[in-house]
């Protein structure tokens, strides 16, 4: 039963990123190089021990905890790079209004 709620999650994802290929075509690559070994982990659990044993990990458990880690950690940097991209453009985005919405200073002193 949860090979065929996995196998239905991973495809759901997969289908979301097509469908944001046209937006974020690393993403779409990325996610479809990660969906089709997930769908062999999922249908064949030993091959991911086999691997694991082969590059040094005990368990297959162990080494997609590891990588889940790496993807998580890589996924966060992303993010902080891009939300920091956005708050520049936020920022340089506000200070144009403001330019363009200054007035000059209203100084009735001088005047007098």
């Amino acid at each position: 039963m949860i090979k065929f709620i996995l196998t239905i999650g991973l495809l759901l994802i997969f289908v979301y990123a097509v469908l944001q290929r046209d937006r974020i075509r690393l993403l779409t690559t990325v996610i479809a190089l990660s969906v089709l070994p997930g769908l062999g982990i999922v249908w064949f659990p030993e091959a991911a021990t086999v691997f694991a044993n082969a590059i040094g990990v005990g368990r297959g458990a162990d080494l997609i905890f590891y990588l889940w880690i790496l993807v998580s950690a890589g996924v966060m940097m992303i993010m902080h790079v891009q939300l920091k991209a956005q708050e520049q453009r936020i920022t340089l985005l506000a200070r144009e209004i403001a330019i363009g919405r200054a007035e000059p200073p209203n100084d009735s002193s001088a005047t007098s």
